[in-house]
């Protein structure tokens, strides 16, 4: 918003009565008022301003009023006036009118916003020019713009002047490069070098040693950006004692050529203070003792600011959760310079009890109210319960059909104990019709087609068609979700899905076909705000064959210990725990999630006795002083076997490791012993992986915002490491290539590592993502592959 203020510059010609431009001097009746020199003005809107009629007795002053009213219409550049007789000739020259106005090169200021600076400034189709008006407005541009960073900014105007009076204005915008931070340099700091303070500092200095100086929040230059470090440094020096310190002067100085800027700040340090005596008083309505234990300052201890500052806000927090909704807590300082002790005395009001009135929402248009109050931990009429509003704003910034869930406490009028909670909606466009064009390692191009309505009706209810082709591959499934099947808050899914595939097809794969018709009923049950059990019923039938041109040594041994059977039905019990407590859907940069999930066949029932148990979790840490970028840390094992009169985890139910998810630079799916290819009894060749029944892996990603675009909400780049491998953990010698069989159990001997750099685009087409990796402890036989890219695949 710009805040423009009009001004008239009023460029009097002193024409006086005494001066040339009048053939008789003195005062006079008038008779009549004759205008020269319009164009495009009414010649009776002329004189309705001039103030004076027929009749009216002029005086030399008033000729000067005359011309002072004429300016003041801003419709002319200038004004003559000369007398015959009792008559009065005012020649005029108009302003042009506006026959056009455009403007172009605006990227940090929206059009809109422009749009509304000028037209509220008299600039616009068919109004009066006025140049004056025209100046205030570039200058305050340039403010704003100067304001931002963008100190090379430059605004150029265009006039091309039209018959009749009329003009085309055109402004070019020319916002330039926002002045990066050259160099930050301290004066007056003695306890702790300038390299100490700059890595907490809002400003850092991008360059090739720098790139952390890329993705901070202000790598350029900008008012809010040295309030910001100044705050920063400040802090630094009052959480380590320092209860003295003080920024005594802050200068920036820009290059010549304006496109670097250099950041000079003096401070004072003082004195280390320690924590003295720590007293409570006040309104605690809890036990005092409770109270006590949240605070983090200990007598004889370095002050710390954070520390007092976390202090507050627990017991806040504490007295939130109990109801008290406007607790305050003042924590007054009795400093004792001489010996450089502080001490505190924690004032506690806890306040009047409050109590949730009613709950609001507002900007759902299309999902019923009652989706999102079954996401809240608090019920209408309920004690005030800070925890449980927190936990259900990250519930409703969960779901995936809304963009945003603003909440606010609003008073109830004529009441002291209760409060309206409103949540004010933005809603995602959910429901959509899509193909997709999607790539992996594995399964090479792929296209699919999905029909996804995650909110049926605006029920919160999910149904989904999903289908997927490839060479190898070819799936069609389809599912129905209710995420409060029961009040309780029971979750039903149900879903049927047929797969076919031929593994001859990968370069990673043993060779063999696998067709699969299968159906799922599923129950989940919400056990904390975070956290999910399911449970359910499971079946699948699968029919094993051999590629055409192929003879898997795996698939001949396995159909024989099943006594020829190549048709197996398995019904399976399933169930799982969950738990997410991740801050956002896409790229997280805090809190994290973990599942573990197991199967086992039904005995009796199934023609496989077979159990899965895989083990998986991530976990999130937000990167200082950037706002999207983010440690994430991944890691999992999984593992299955049989049981009974099955030895053996079915080998087409196998754990795959390789590529995106597992170790990078390794193909995807490669890792594990591999088949033997009997088609020629009297030359067997070594084949393909058949994966593992074990299968761990770690992940580390250093993830960034890609630098230099303007909203890469969306995207990421970054580093990683990977560790991981899959194990056939029983005999099977003979039967796998190599003979002996590569190892059963894993070790650092064994593992594989990778490094590398790696880019996210969370892109209308589906998850993209590319990787250069370097490999590391590649064996005879590993399949490596440095670029790997995958599209439409999870991350």
């Amino acid at each position: 918003m710009f805040f423009l203020r009009k001004k008239f510059v009023l460029t009097s010609i002193l024409m006086g009565i005494a001066c040339a431009g009048w053939a008789e001097t003195g005062s006079f009746i008038l008779d009549k008022v004759s205008i020269v020199g319009l164009e495009g003005l009414q010649g009776d809107v002329v004189k309705s301003r001039i103030g004076f009629k027929r009749g009216s007795y002029i005086t030399p002053e008033d000729t000067n009023q005359i011309i002072n009213n004429l300016y003041g219409t801003g419709f002319f550049n200038s004004v003559d006036l000369y007398r015959k007789g009792s008559n009065l000739f005012v020649n005029v020259k108009e302003r042009p009118i506006i026959a056009d106005f455009s403007f172009s090169g605006n990227k940090k200021i929206k059009k809109e916003d422009l749009e509304k600076v000028f037209t509220d400034a008299g600039v616009y189709v068919g109004n009066i020019y006025n140049p004056n008006t025209m100046f205030l407005i570039k200058q305050s541009l340039l403010s704003q713009y100067s304001m931002m960073g963008l100190y090379g900014a430059k605004i150029d105007e265009n006039i091309r002047k039209l018959p009749n009076n009329r003009i085309n204005i055109n402004l070019t915008i020319k916002e330039g490069k926002p002045a990066t931070i050259g160099d930050i340099n301290f004066v007056g700091n003695k306890n702790f070098d300038d390299s100490d303070l700059k890595s907490g500092l809002a400003f850092q200095t991008p360059s090739i040693w720098n790139l952390w100086g890329f993705l901070a929040q202000f790598d350029s230059y900008s008012p809010n950006g040295m309030e910001k470090s100044v705050q920063d440094v400040t802090n630094y020096y009052l959480d380590r004692g320092f209860l003295d310190f003080k920024v005594t002067s802050k200068q920036a100085s820009m290059s010549k050529d304006r496109e670097h800027s250099y950041i000079t700040l003096g401070i004072q340090e003082g004195e280390v203070y320690k924590v003295g005596d720590i007293s409570l008083d006040g309104k605690f309505i809890i036990p005092k003792s409770e109270v006590e234990s949240l605070i983090q300052l200990k007598e004889g201890e370095i002050f710390s600011k954070k520390k007092l500052v976390d202090t507050v806000e627990s017991i806040r927090t504490l007295l939130g959760s109990k109801g008290y909704a406007f607790a305050t807590v003042n924590p007054i300082p009795d400093v004792d310079k001489e010996n450089r002790v502080v001490s505190f005395k924690f004032v506690v009001d806890a306040g009047k009890k409050v109590y949730v009135n009613r709950v609001n929402f507002f900007g759902n248009n299309v999902t019923n109210d009652y989706v999102f109050r079954r996401q809240l931990q608090y019920y209408e009429q309920s004690t005030y319960d800070k925890e449980a509003i927190d936990k259900s704003q990250r519930r409703l910034d969960q779901l995936p059909y809304v963009g945003s869930a603003d909440m606010q406490l609003v008073p109830v009028e004529g009441s002291d104990d209760l409060v309206d909670i409103n949540y004010n909606i933005k809603e995602r466009n959910a429901n959509s019709i899509s193909g997709s064009l999607g790539y992996s390692d594995l399964y090479g191009f792929m296209i699919g087609g999905r029909l996804n309505m995650p909110n049926v009706f605006g029920t919160g209810n999910t149904f989904n068609i999903n289908a997927q082709l490839s060479i190898p591959f070819q799936q069609l499934d389809i599912s129905y979700i209710d995420p409060f099947f029961t009040t309780s808050g029971i979750s039903q899914s149900v879903s049927a899905y047929v797969n076919r595939s031929n593994f001859a097809k990968t370069d990673a794969i043993a060779a063999y076909q696998l067709d699969t018709l299968g159906a799922r009923l599923m129950y989940g049950l919400p056990i904390s705000t975070f956290s999910n059990v399911s449970w359910g019923l499971t079946f699948a039938n699968n029919t094993l064959k051999q590629s055409e041109g192929y003879k898997s040594s795996i698939v001949e041994w396995f159909i024989q210990q099943q006594g020829g059977r190549n048709v197996f039905n398995e019904p399976a019990i399933t169930g799982g725990w969950s738990y997410n407590n991740s801050n956002k859907y896409m790229f997280p940069t805090q809190g994290g999630s973990f599942n573990l999930n197991g199967s086992i066949n039904i005995p009796g029932i199934s023609n496989i006795n077979s159990y899965k148990v895989e083990v998986g979790g991530t976990y999130n840490i937000a990167v200082p002083n950037t706002d999207l970028s983010a440690l994430s840390i991944r890691a999992g094992v999984q593992y299955g076997g049989g049981y009974g009169k099955t030895k053996e985890l079915p080998f087409y139910e196998n754990f795959y490791g390789g590529g995106w998810g597992s170790v990078r630079g390794f193909l995807q799916g490669s890792l594990g012993p591999r088949d033997i290819n009997l088609v020629d009894p009297n030359n067997p060749q070594p084949g393909n992986s058949i994966g593992g029944n074990l299968n761990i892996y770690n992940n580390w990603d250093l993830l960034f915002p890609v630098p230099f675009i303007k909203d890469s909400s969306n995207m990421r780049i970054g580093a990683f490491l990977d560790v991981g491998n899959t194990y056939i953990t029983y005999d099977l010698n003979g039967v796998l290539y190599p003979t002996p069989p590569s190892p059963t159990s894993p070790s650092l001997g064994n593992l594989k590592y990778s490094v590398g750099v790696e880019f996210r685009w969370a892109s209308p087409m589906g998850p993209l993502a590319v990787s250069f990796a370097q490999p590391f402890n590649v064996q005879k036989g590993d399949v490596t592959q440095v670029f790997q890219f995958s599209l439409g695949q999870n991350f």
